[in-house]
């Protein structure tokens, strides 16, 4: 581990390797606890994000994407 990734995780008790170890497997666990959780419904997600910065980032292509579509909704329109 690089002295300033142990510097910035040493406030979480991670020290060392063993401590990146640790913290995999806590990220393991509650991924899979997410993953039982989203696939126990009856109409489970087709696709999902694991943490908040995927989700962000789909959000803000989407978002362009939709801008980029209406500025064509009346050659769109036309066409039909």
């Amino acid at each position: 581990m690089s002295g300033s990734l142990a510097q910035e995780v040493a406030g979480f008790g991670i020290k060392g390797d063993g401590g990146r170890a640790r913290l995999l497997r806590h990220r393991r666990r509650r991924r899979g606890r997410a993953l039982l959780e989203m696939a126990d419904p009856d109409d489970p997600p087709l696709r999902v994000f694991f943490g908040t910065d995927g989700l962000l980032m789909a959000q803000r292509a989407y978002a362009e994407r939709l801008k980029r579509w209406a500025g064509w909704e009346e050659p769109s329109a036309a066409a039909h």
